[in-house]
This record gives structure tokens, sequence and C-alpha cells, in this order.
């Protein structure tokens, strides 16, 4: 700002007193409209710094200047301690997959054929019963404990349901087969698509509804990145089925 500008508003700041005195009959010769004084009580509570003199301006400049660039190196040492974190991520799965590697023929020596395969087979047993429950958690029902001893085909007709219209609903994924996770949320996915499962789970039983609430994302998610691949094995697609029957009958059975 010019210095004769900022010596007219300093002058202007000192008469702004004057005029807010409701008492004072005091004529202003220098203001063409009084406007100027609302707007001097507008800026007036903004973090303004006023300055009188050059070298006070060159002052707060460099004060500026200083914290500016504080805050750019500061940045710069974040992004590089990131890149290291990357890296070392990077370096931990790398190393992982080797051992992965050498793990995976030592076993086949040491177990042979049979062995080997019925070893892997009880991992990938394992692994579908984990994150079978962590989906079963997940889901959020409106009413649960709503199944008799006797109901097994109901029970067996919900988990084809949640099996079908949202763990492979065409909705959740892209045409590479990809999960949609953020779409999911953003495009409100997830009321379509438990929308759609919530009809066809009405025809088992009037109060087995799928909330709203339930991270949909998260689910899709696991079962798309912990489950589905292991269904190249033989029957374990078969297994992850009786698996989710028995836990979603586990949530929904009725003990009295």
């Amino acid at each position: 700002m010019p210095h004769f500008d900022v010596a007219i508003l300093l002058y202007m700041c000192s008469l702004f007193d004057a005029y807010k005195d409701p008492d004072s009959k005091f004529s202003f010769a220098y203001v063409d409209n009084e406007n100027i004084f609302d707007f001097i009580d507008e800026v007036k509570i903004k973090a303004l710094t006023t300055f009188e003199k050059f070298d006070e301006i060159e002052h707060y400049l460099k004060s500026q200047f200083a914290g500016m660039f504080y805050n750019y190196l500061n940045d710069i040492r974040s992004q590089r301690d990131n890149k290291e974190v990357l890296n070392s991520v990077t370096e931990l799965q790398n190393l992982s997959n080797r051992m992965n590697e050498m793990v995976d023929e030592i076993g086949k020596t040491i177990l042979q054929d049979t062995g080997y395969e019925d070893a892997v087979k009880k991992q990938n047993e394992k692994t579908i019963d984990l994150y079978t429950k962590k989906i079963v958690d997940l889901l959020k029902f409106q009413d649960e404990f709503i199944f008799k001893d006797d109901e097994n085909d109901e029970v067996f007709e919900t988990m084809n349901i949640i099996y079908d219209h949202v763990l492979n609903n065409p909705k959740c994924y892209d045409m590479k087969g990809v999960d949609r996770s953020f779409d999911i949320w953003f495009e409100g996915i997830d009321d379509e698509v438990f929308k759609e499962a919530n009809d066809k789970l009405k025809n088992v039983n009037n109060n087995l509804q799928v909330l709203n609430s339930t991270n949909l994302s998260e689910v899709v998610e696991i079962y798309k990145d912990k489950i589905k691949p292991l269904f190249e094995y033989n029957g374990l697609e078969s297994l992850f089925k009786e698996s989710l029957e028995s836990k979603l009958f586990n949530k929904l059975f009725l003990l009295f």
C-alpha cells in the first residue's frame, strides 16, 4: 500500500472514535461518505496490522517470510519421512513375500504332496472362519434373535441373499472386478444395495432387515481381498457359505 494511502487510512482511524460518539458535533471535512466509518467498523475486528513507517512493513514481512519458509522446510521434512516410511513398508512387503515363497517350498519338501495340501487347506479354512466372523459382526440388523431352532431353511435363504445381493452385488464392483470402496459411500451405493437385499429378506421374515449403518465398504473389501481369492481352491467357496450360514444363525438365533 503506498505511504500516502496508509497515512489517509490512519487519519480515518483516528477520526473513527469521534464518529462513534453519538454526542459528537464534529464535522468531517475530508470525508465524502460516512460509510467509510462503517467499513472501518467492519474490518476493525479482523486480524489486521497497521503500519506508520516503511521499516515496520519491512520487519513484518521478514517475520512472515521466515514463518512461511519454516513451514516449507517442515513440509519437505515430512514428505521425506513419509517417503522413507513408504520405502520401508515396501521393503518389508518384499521380504515377507520372499519368506513366504521360501516357507512354501520348504513346506512342500517336508510335508510331501498330500501333507502339504492338507496343511494349506487347514490354513485357508482358518482364514475363512476368521474373516467370515468379521463380516457377520459388521452386519447390523434391525432385529436380532428372530429365528427359532427349527428355522434352518430361513437361515439358509438369508445366507444366500447376503451372499448374492450384498457380497457379490455388481453395484459394489467396477468392470474389472475392483471394489468401489469410495463410490459405495460417496454415491450412496450402500443404500441401493441394502434396499435390494432387504426387499428379499422381507420375504424370509418381516423383521429381518440390514441397517444402512452397516459399513458396506468394509464388508465388501474383506470379502474381496481376504475370502474370495481362496475360492480357487476346491471346496472353499462352499466352506465359506457354510461358515456364513452358521455365523448368521448364531447372530439371529432366538435363545428362548
